[in-house]
Order: structure tokens, then sequence, then C-alpha cells
């Protein structure tokens, strides 16, 4: 029998050596669509072939691209005054920026979103634009529906989405204007009710009025849509067999559209789906290729070049508005020009001021830009460090493969799992505004629940309780509390629940003046207490009294109802490692 990661291992590879993302478009400029010659072509039509290529590598995941041709576009369309394009534009952002605030978690682009979405929907009034009126307040919701799986306290973000796709409802023409929207409209209310209202019956009733409107325009994108959310629904009602067929639908439809955005969802929903029934083996698989491409597509250098892409449009904008004002008060200035040059007296007397201020400026600004650098390369080494242990779990699982003897397979696993525990330290430092401080409730949460799911348990067979009190610590601490709780939580989901009751996980962290308290608890059977402390007993044992004394820790194991083993860990203490 094969073994079920066989087929990603190339793909690991591959990904991790060349340190870029699989799905990531080649060099220089052959995934955008190209722009004609423009030295013929009048502003607008200029205008559409940009509109049209923002469309096309927003849905490759090219962003940064996309958000360039976007901008040019709708400076195009203000200038000649086309507001019914212009409010086209202005959508296509407003799409382009909810992508990136969901696939981000990023409330601030969702917001950028929902201001070019406001800007369309007004442009369109203005212009009695039916059709335009229904696609704005379509993509109004969308963002709101996004706001509030980012904002999961916030319930009322779907109130607002329903409110918006009512109205588009409402605005469609009985002449039609507006009505290849539907379809995409039944889409969206249907995950109002199936994620805020939890009404998975009237769910499935719009994603059928919703499918049989797509099949007849043979739309392949909405379809994949569909498919998608059907399989979501299924999931929630526990339909293991209609959950995981539509989540192949939606694979297929990706498939023959080809584009990266629509392949991450396809990926993301037949990840839940074997998840969600307990399939671990397939649940890991689909996992790893969408955690691959979600990487491709959120690396920190797009991140920055969206930014810079952004800013520099405002900046031209405010360019070209500061040019207008100076031609009308010319004469203001000519006026003020005559104020400074009788102040020039008094302007020498503080050049020795100004001179030493300057010195001061020059070098602030050096000191800040090279520890912006400094951050940038930090985050940049994390990435590099998470991939090569990507590279060295796929090694050892390759190694796995030749090994016949149960002792040597299992100790190549519990290596694969300690490489995990520190690949998903750096993940986390990377992918956040912090260099070296590590959320220490969503590292070991998803610490432990990659242990539980690797040894075969769920959610629904066993109870898993992390609660940290102090949440953020430095890495040097960090990493060696997650080893130790990778060690415990192992052995005691390999030994501890033995008995037949249901097994149950504890680990917490908390403060008790000048120590921090970590404690990793379970309701199993117990350990042999007496072996445990023996020197040498086994490597785990070593490793946690290595990491100890690079803590300066120390440790202590009971018995109650359980094994409960406690570490103090002095806070001021400087790491032995």
């Amino acid at each position: 029998m094969h073994h079920p990661y066989r087929l990603l291992l190339p793909f690991l590879l591959f990904a991790c050596l060349t340190g870029s993302a699989v799905f990531a478009s080649p060099g220089g400029d052959t995934t955008q669509p190209g722009i004609p010659d423009t030295s013929k072509l009048p502003p607008d039509s200029i205008g559409m072939h940009l509109l049209r290529a923002c469309r096309d590598l927003r849905e490759q995941g090219d962003y940064m691209a996309s958000l360039e041709k976007g901008l040019q576009a709708l400076q195009i369309f203000r200038q000649t005054g086309n507001r019914i394009k212009e409010a086209s534009t202005d959508r296509n952002l407003a799409q382009l920026y909810q992508f990136m605030g969901e696939q981000n978690s990023n409330p601030d682009y969702i917001r950028q979103g929902l201001n070019y979405a406001r800007t369309s929907l007004d442009l369109c009034v203005a212009a009695a634009d039916t059709a335009g009126m229904v696609a704005s307040n379509n993509t109004w919701g969308v963002i709101y529906r996004s706001m509030a799986l980012i904002n999961l306290d916030q319930p009322y973000w779907y109130d607002s989405a329903m409110a918006c796709y009512n109205k588009a409802l409402a605005t469609i023409s009985p002449s039609g204007k507006g009505k290849g929207v539907t379809a995409p409209l039944y889409n969206n209310i249907s995950q109002v009710y199936s994620e805020g209202k939890k009404d998975y019956p009237a769910a499935l009733h719009y994603l059928d009025m919703a499918v049989r409107i797509a099949m007849a325009e043979h739309s392949l994108d909405d379809l994949s849509h569909d498919y998608g959310n059907i399989s979501a629904v299924y999931q929630k009602m526990g339909d293991k067999k209609k959950s995981l067929e539509y989540a192949y639908k939606t694979l297929d439809m990706a498939r023959q559209i080809g584009t990266a955005n629509r392949l991450i969802n396809a990926y993301c929903q037949l990840y839940n789906s074997y998840d969600h029934f307990g399939k671990a083996d397939s649940a890991f698989k689909y996992y790893f290729i969408f955690d691959n491409m979600r990487d491709s597509m959120a690396s920190l250098a797009a991140t920055k070049q969206i930014s810079d892409a952004q800013t520099k449009y405002e900046t031209e904008k405010k360019q070209a508005l500061i040019a207008d004002l100076n031609g009308r008060n010319s004469r203001q200035q000519k006026r003020i020009a005559l104020l400074l040059t009788g102040l020039a007296v008094v302007v020498l007397f503080f050049v020795g001021l100004f001179v030493l201020f300057k010195r001061g400026q020059r070098q602030k600004r050096l000191i800040s830009t090279q520890a912006g650098q400094l951050e940038v390369m930090m985050k940049e080494l994390h990435h590099r460090v998470k991939n090569n242990l990507q590279i060295i779990s796929s090694l050892l699982s390759l190694q796995s493969y030749r090994l016949k003897d149960d002792e040597a397979l299992e100790a190549i696993r519990l290596s694969q799992q300690r490489v995990q525990a520190m690949s998903f330290i750096h993940q986390r430092l990377y992918s956040t505004d912090q260099a070296r401080m590590v959320n220490m409730q969503e590292y070991l949460q998803d610490l432990t629940r990659s242990l539980v799911m690797a040894y075969g348990y769920t959610e629904q067979t066993l109870d898993l309780q992390v609660e940290i009190a102090r949440q953020w610590l430095d890495i040097d601490k960090a990493l060696p509390l997650g080893l130790i709780a990778n060690e415990i939580t192992t052995n005691a989901l390999k030994y501890a629940f033995k008995d037949g009751q249901r097994p149950a996980l504890y680990i917490g962290l908390a403060e008790d003046g000048e120590h921090l308290l970590f404690t990793v608890k379970d309701n199993g059977r117990g350990w042999d207490m007496k072996r445990w402390e023996q020197p040498g007993a086994s490597f785990g044992r070593t490793l946690v009294e290595t990491l100890c004394r690079q803590l300066k820790a120390t440790q202590n194991l009971t018995y109650h109802n359980g094994s409960i083993f406690a570490f103090a860990i002095p806070k001021d203490n400087t790491y032995a490692g």
C-alpha cells in the first residue's frame, strides 16, 4: 500500500528548495495579460484593457500586478469622466482588497474594500446604472460577510450583508438589467443562512437556485462557488458522502477554470471536509497543498509592494491636486515670497541650529531604515527556516519508507513531530508583525491539535483545553516550552489512554510572582514515575531535562486522576542554550 503523502513529497521539496511558492507565476511579466500598443488607442480603450488585466491577474493570485493595473485604469476613467467604467473599476478593486483581507485575516484591507464598494455604488446611483447598482450592492454584501468571518464575535455583519443582498435583488429591473448577478446573489445569501443563521435547509434551497442558473448560463466560475458552499453545508449537517462529493466537484470546476484563487478554495474545502469527518491522512494531504498555495500568495514582499502601490497612487492623486491649487494661488505665493525675503535675516540666525537638527534627523532616519530592513530580514529568515524544517520532515518521511523495524519507524515519526513543533514557531513569526514574540495561545493550540490528529483523535473523541494567561512569549522561551509540550503530549497520546474512558488533555501557562507556571495534564492511567525519574530512561525524558536546564526551570510530576507535569520557569532567566 502506498503511503498517502508520497505523492506530495516532490511537491514539497520543489516548493522549499526553490525558495518560492509552488503556484507562483515565473519571473517577468509572462502571466500578465498584455496591453496592446497604446499609442493608437483612445484612453477609454486603454482603460478597458487595464481593467480586464486587473480582473485576470486577481484570479491568478498576482495581487500586486492586479492592483497596479486597476489603479491605472481608475486614473484613466476619472480623467475621461467615464463614471460607469470608473464604478466597475472600483468594484474590482473592492473585490481585490476583500480577497487579500480574507486570506490574511486583515480587517484594514477589508475596510479599504468597503471604501471602494461605497464609491462604486455612489457613482452607479449618480449615473442611474441599474446593473451597476446591483453589482455594487452584491460586492458590498460580500465584503460585510468577509468582515464577519474575521470578526467572529461580531455576528451583526451577516445582517448587514443580507441587507445588501436583498437591496440588490430588489434593484434588478423588470427589463432584465442586473439579472446576471442573480446566481451569485443566491449563492451569497446561502452563506448568510449557513454561517450566520445556521439554517442549513434554507441555505441548500438558495444554492439549488444558484446552481440551476449557473448551469443554464454554463458558468464554471459560479458552479465552483456553488459546489464549494454546498459541500460546506453538508459538512455542517454531518453528511460525509455528499460533503466530499461536492468538494470534489468544486476541485473539478477549479481545475477547468485554472485560477489560483479557485484552486485554493477547492483544496481548503477538501481539507475541511476530511478533517471534520476524522480522516486525518486525507485532511493533511489537502491542507498541505492549500497551505503552500496560500503562503505563495501572502509573502512579505507582495504585502509590501501592495502597500507601496496604493501609496504611490494616493501620492500621485495628491500631487495633481497640489498642482491645481498652485495654479490658482500663484499671486498668493508671490506675496508670500516677498514676506519670506523680509524674514531672510532672521532665517540666517537659525541656520546653525537647523544644520545640527538636519544632522540628527539623518541619523534618526538611518536608524529607522536599518531597523525596518532588519525586521524584514528577520521575517524572511523565519520563512526560510520554516521551509528548511519542512524539507527535513520530508526527508525523514522518505527515509521511513525503507525502514521495517517498528522502533526505528517510531523514532522517525517522533523526530518529524519535533521538527513540526519548531516549524510552527517560525511560521507564526514570519506571518505576524512580531519578529521575536510568539502568541502562545495560537502556537500551543496548533501544535496540540496537529498531534491529536496525528494519533487518530478528533474534537469529538478527545477533550482538549489550552488555557494561556501569558499570551506573548519570547522565542527563547516559547521554543523550549513547545518542545516540552510536544514530548509530554505525545507520550500521553501513546500510552495514557488505555482504560476506555473519554481522554482529556489540559495545557496551561500562567504567572505567579517571579515565575511562569507551565502545566500539562491528562486523565489517563498515570505514568511509571520511578521509570520517568530514572536518569537516561528515554530520549524524551533526556530532552525534557535538557530543555529545563536551558530555561533554568524546575519540574514536578504528580498523579491525581491522571498525570500532572508542572514546570516553574523564572521570568527574568537568561536562556542557557
